[in-house]
Parts: C-alpha cells; structure tokens; sequence
C-alpha cells in the first residue's frame, strides 16, 4: 500500500525555513529558488505587490517537494479573482518546485492536490511559469514533462540561453568585431585609467547596484519600452539582494578613473554564473561597445576561474545567437479551480499559442507601427 500524500500550507517563508534550506543544498536547484533569494524579493516586491505567501509542502514517507507560491489578487477585464503564483516574479528566470526525490511523487496526484488547495484558499488558478525543461545539472525536470500533460500546460515562446567556456570567449567574434572591442580598449585607455572591477564589500557593491539602476533606466527610456524601474520595490530588490550575505550577487563594472561606464549585476553559482542585468552609460562614448567590452572581460575572467558555465537566463535577445549554444526550452501551466480561473487559462494560452506562431513576428511589428503612430 502506497503512502499518504501529506501537505501542509505556511504563511510566511520563515516558518519552513529548515525544509527549504535543507532541500536547497541540492546542487540541481536554480539560485532563483533559494530562501534568502525569494525572502528579499517578499519583502520587496511581494509586499508592495500584495502578493501573500503560500508556501506548500508535500511529503510522502521520506519525500519532500516545496512549492513557493503566493496569493495575488488579478484583474481580467470585468473579473477580479486571486491566483497562486511563483514567488519571485520580475526577477527569477526560472522557477520550479523544490524536491528531495522528484521521481518518488506522482505528478498527477501532485496536481489534485494543488487543484484543491486552490479551491480550499479560495484562488481561481494556478499559474506555473518559467520552469525549465532540465535542472541545473542537465537532469530532466519530471514536473516540466508533467505540466505538458495538462489541459493549459504548453512551451513558452521564449527560451533561455547558455554557454559553455570551452575556449577563448573573445574568439567567438569574429575578426572585425575583436578589432572594434581592440580598439575601443585602447582609446579609453588614453582617456584614462580603465579598471574591470568586481565589487566585493557593501558599499562598492551598493554603489555599482545603483549606477545599474539608472543606466537601465536611461536606456528603457531611449528605446521607449517599459522601465520595471519605476517602481520603487524593484530598486529596493536589488540593492537590498546586493547586501545580503546569503545571496551570492556578482556584481561587476568596467570602470573609467573610478566611475562606471559598464556595469553587470548577476549571481555567481560555481561553476555556473548567472548573466542576468547587464547595463552601460548610454552617453559616455556609445560607440565604444562598452557593454559589449565589459562582457568580454567577465567571459575572460569566469574561463580564468573554473567557472564552466554562463547561463544568459531567458530571453532571445539577438545578442545570445553570437555567445550561446545552448538553448533550454521553458514551459508553463494553469491550473484551474473556478470558471474565473478556466476563462482565464483559456485565453491566456490562446494567446500564447499566438505568440509561438508565425504570425507573432508580424503581430508584433503591427504593434510598434501602431504603438509610434499614435
């Protein structure tokens, strides 16, 4: 006779800390998926969002599996419900629930329960976003297979990307391009002194985080997309992540007589590290390619150190095509509890099933026409 499949609901991220912290010494976890990521980004984010924490465990004799969820009230047209989210939304890559041995629970079963939870917390969906077909070891990611079995569970349109240091990063330019960045370093080499930095204490690291900031801001702006930036709790994420000692932040710059020109707020997981924010001063000798020199001198300095992965997380920026091989599909799921919640599933994957068609890149250019027409 098959055990029990035991779970239990905690309001805050404290209360399961020992679970979670115990489940997160897997080294096929996502950094994204730690306490002390998802904790900074409650206090942030979530509390300015209203998001509630829901955080679910099962057991099943000696298995354990963590879901870190939270309650967020949601408008769709005329309807206003509540759904169960990942934590870590705006800033976490990818997402996935947490397991001791994945391959002891049943993932059907696994979705009843959550479709009953559901109902129990009074939410009209679950939405799982950004799980990765493989963990960060290469394995396959049962739940990611699983959730394709839904009715609404399907591939993204986006996928993130990765590259191996196999060799000299710079040789994956070509001749003209390493000339350009050539050339580049030595003009700003005249200009004066020029510095690849890695911030290692607080202050340094909170002031690279905050010169970050406003190049991401003054360049959202350029391009006339929307700035995550303008929201308070966005900027109190990051350089509240960028002092915490349990969130291992790499934080880089490209430094002119002590003032950045480049900047790159990641997070380093030997041996992988997490490419996730790179930024650059737009007015400060833009055609130096001062982002793309910075991100030469961090490949350099990862081959350098036994680092022997450098995950661009998700993304199909045009950029990727020239340093990554790698490419990691990501699916998502809705899990339904009301009709509120099955209307919703409908369209939402409608929609992205739109978005993965051929006429998404058509769509997409009518958009801006009509977006710089107005």
């Amino acid at each position: 006779m098959s055990e029990a499949l035991k779970a239990s609901i905690y309001r805050d991220l404290d209360t399961p800390a020992a679970i979670w912290d115990s489940l997160a010494q897997d080294s096929r976890i996502y950094a994204f998926q730690t306490r002390p990521w998802l904790s900074t980004w409650q206090n942030t984010i979530g509390k300015a969002h209203g998001v509630a924490p829901c955080i679910i465990v099962f057991e099943k004799g000696q298995n354990t599996a963590l879901f870190p969820l939270g309650k967020k009230k949601v408008r769709f047209g005329s309807l206003s419900c509540t759904m169960l989210i990942w934590l870590g939304y705006g800033v976490s890559d990818y997402a996935a629930p947490i397991f001791s041995n994945e391959a002891q629970f049943d993932m059907t079963e696994l979705f009843a329960h959550l479709k009953n939870i559901a109902k129990k917390e009074h939410c009209c969906a679950i939405y799982l976003d950004r799980i990765p077909k493989f963990w960060a070891d290469g394995t396959p990611l049962i739940f990611a297979k699983a959730l394709l079995a839904l009715p609404f569970g399907h591939r993204l349109h986006y996928s993130a990307h990765a590259m191996h240091l196999s060799q000299d990063p710079i040789m994956r330019l070509n001749t003209k391009e390493r000339a350009h960045l050539r050339r580049s370093e030595r003009r700003l080499s005249e200009a004066g002194t020029l510095l690849f930095l890695i911030a290692k204490d607080k202050a340094l690291r909170k002031c690279i985080t905050r010169a970050m900031i406003s190049f991401k801001r003054a360049r959202f702006r350029q391009i006339k997309v929307h700035d995550n930036f303008a929201d308070p709790a966005f900027r109190d994420f990051y350089i509240q992540a960028s002092q915490n000692d349990n969130i291992p932040a790499h934080i880089c710059a490209l430094m002119l007589d002590d003032k950045p020109l480049a900047v790159h707020w990641g997070l380093s997981c030997p041996p992988r590290l997490y490419y996730l924010m790179p930024a650059f001063d737009i007015e400060k000798y833009p055609s130096l390619s001062t982002g793309n020199l910075l991100l030469v001198k961090l490949l350099q300095y990862c081959a350098e150190n036994n680092y022997r992965l450098v995950d661009f997380a998700n993304g199909d920026e045009p950029y990727k095509e020239k340093w990554c091989e790698m490419e990691l599909p990501l699916y998502e799921g809705y899990i339904p509890s009301e009709p509120a919640g099955w209307l919703i599933s409908l369209f939402e994957s409608a929609l992205e099933s739109i978005k993965r068609s051929t006429l998404a890149p058509h769509l997409k250019r009518m958009a801006q026409f009509l977006k710089f027409s107005a």
